[in-house]
């Protein structure tokens, strides 16, 4: 499995008929679990000390923010704020959480999919 299929599974939650507020919640949590193993993989690419079964998502955040690379620190603060959302997804269930909400969440996980390209791409 790819962390891709999670973002894939995420877009088909935003596509339901009816859409439903699970839907949009289910769709954050997805497209964040891709991001968040995304970036697990290039700190493994780049010799990190991540081992490949750390899942920790606090020590990922950490060891993205203490790199001396200003794109990976960028990385970090940004899967630190989609964690942020995803856990408003996952745990405020007394606030609404709508299409656009997941939406954001989804197109923000794209943008980091692309900046992580582009770094492996510079090396």
């Amino acid at each position: 499995m790819k962390p891709t299929d999670f973002l894939e599974t995420a877009t088909e939650f935003l596509q339901k008929k009816p859409l439903r507020e699970v839907d949009c919640r289910n769709a954050a949590s997805r497209a964040y679990y891709c991001a968040l193993h995304s970036c697990r993989d290039l700190l493994e690419q780049s010799a990190s000390r991540i081992s490949v079964t750390d899942t920790s998502h606090q020590k990922i955040i950490r060891e993205l923010q203490a790199n001396t690379d200003r794109l990976i620190v960028a990385l970090g603060n940004k899967l630190f704020s989609l964690k942020s959302q995803r856990n408003d997804a996952d745990y405020k269930l007394d606030q609404k959480f709508t299409f656009k909400d997941a939406e954001r969440l989804v197109q923000h996980t794209r943008n980091l999919l692309q900046e992580i390209q582009n770094i492996q791409s510079a090396n």
